[in-house]
C-alpha cells in the first residue's frame, strides 16, 4: 500500500501543477491494486471550510443517499447475522 501526491491542474487554487497542500488534520491519501487497475483512496477530516449556503446545499441534497446507506447497512448486517446463525445452528447440537 503506497500514498501518492496529489498534483492539480492549471484550474486549482493553488497555481498551475503545484501540490495540493490544504490544511486539513488528516489527509490520508492511498493507492491499492484492484482488479480492473488501481485504485485510489482519499480521507480528509478537518474543520468545514465551505460557505454556509454550500454546505446547506450539499447536505440537503445528501439526505436521501444518507438513508440508502443506512438502509443498506441495515441489511448487510441482517443478511450477516442472519448467515452466522444458520452456521452455528447448522454446526452446533441444537439440531441432534
Amino acid at each position: 500500500m503506497a500514498t501518492t501526491g496529489d498534483t492539480l491542474g492549471s484550474g486549482s487554487e493553488n497555481g498551475p501543477g503545484k501540490a495540493w497542500s490544504a490544511d486539513h488534520s488528516v489527509d490520508a491519501r492511498y493507492r491499492f491494486p484492484w482488479l480492473g487497475g488501481p485504485v485510489y483512496v482519499r480521507i480528509i477530516l478537518g474543520r468545514e471550510r465551505r460557505p454556509d449556503e454550500r454546505a446547506r446545499e450539499h447536505n440537503a441534497a445528501s439526505i436521501g443517499r444518507s438513508l440508502m446507506n443506512v438502509l443498506m447497512f441495515a441489511m448487510g448486517a441482517c443478511v450477516i447475522y442472519t448467515a452466522a446463525g444458520a452456521i452455528l445452528l447448522t454446526f452446533s447440537s441444537v439440531l441432534e
